[in-house]
């Protein structure tokens, strides 16, 4: 195989993924807009354990007076009623930017 051969292959295989990612994503899309909320989350973790092939999945939603996450559905092996605070330092530096960490409140 040459060097194309193989590149090629690669970029077919980045498109493949890429294309399954958005049949997933128009799938999500035409199931979900008749939905309410709580079962669009327990869609969402659903397809996130069928599709992608994880063993846990959770919906957070982020409650603004409190600056909380807390769990709306999961699945596998989370817990399902934790709350994630502040504190929690790890998860609110991959959701809040460092540039406005300081107005977030970190």
């Amino acid at each position: 195989m040459t060097s194309r051969d193989i590149d090629l292959s690669l970029a077919i295989r980045e498109l493949s993924n890429a294309h399954e990612e958005l049949s997933l994503l128009c799938r999500m899309s035409e199931v979900f807009s008749f939905l309410s909320i709580d079962e669009i989350c327990v869609g969402i973790t659903k397809e996130a354990v069928n599709t992608i092939g994880v063993q846990t999945a959770a919906v957070l939603f982020l409650n603004d007076n409190s600056d909380m996450l807390y769990t709306k559905t999961c699945q596998g092996k989370w817990y399902c009623e934790r709350v994630i605070d502040k504190t929690v330092d790890v998860i609110w530096r991959q959701l809040v930017p460092e540039k406005h960490r300081h107005i977030a409140g970190s």
